[in-house]
């Protein structure tokens, strides 16, 4: 997954200004197809939910909060000033970068974002771990099975589940409202917090 060192904008990863299309082989590495985002997301739709009822997927991890961002904006349309906050801890120097990140991110990707499908975008913009978050969400809802929300990341994989398979929000309970600036658009955008 991509991280607070890996971003959008480093050096290492981009063989050219963000303003022309040439990657480097290292950032076309990042980029993944369509059969990759499958890939991970079905692997979160075999979470192994035959005895339990109830699940929490959740992340672990510092720079997600700007990976959020970045998939609540291309998702909603909302402005990444709107979805980014101070995340662990950063000044408001740090939000500034990290809202240029976003709109970086946002700008390369555009073909993805303006599609508005959930499956592109989180191929463009997402990591491993939420599209295995956003498939165990949908698994548990057609298992019956109680998904609790909680953090920012896990909300975020949640609209996308919902997004995909809008039946999957009654099976989400949310355990908290993330102190990030996004969590109340994700909360809005799912038609509240139950």
């Amino acid at each position: 997954p991509r991280s607070a060192k890996t971003s959008w904008r480093s050096p290492s990863l981009l063989g050219a200004p963000l303003s022309t299309p040439s990657l480097t082989s290292a950032a076309q590495s990042l980029c993944w197809s369509a059969r990759q985002v499958s890939a991970h997301f079905l692997h979160g739709r075999f979470f192994p939910m035959d005895q339990r009822n109830i699940i929490s997927p959740e992340q672990v991890g510092i720079g997600n909060t700007t990976i959020a961002a970045a998939l609540l904006a291309a998702l909603t349309g909302r402005d990444p000033e709107e979805c980014c906050g101070k995340g662990t801890g950063l000044n408001d120097e740090g939000v500034a970068r990290k809202v240029a990140a976003v709109r970086e991110g946002l700008a390369l990707h555009a073909e993805a974002v303006s599609s508005r499908d959930p499956m592109r975008i989180l191929g463009a913009l997402g990591g491993f771990e939420i599209a295995a978050m956003t498939g165990a969400f949908l698994q548990a809802s057609s298992r019956g099975v109680v998904a609790l929300v909680d953090g920012y990341m896990s909300s975020v994989a949640a609209l996308f589940a919902v997004r995909l398979e809008p039946k999957c929000r009654d099976a989400m309970l949310f355990t908290s409202v993330s102190a990030e600036s996004g969590a109340l658009l994700v909360a809005e955008a799912l038609g509240g917090v139950r």
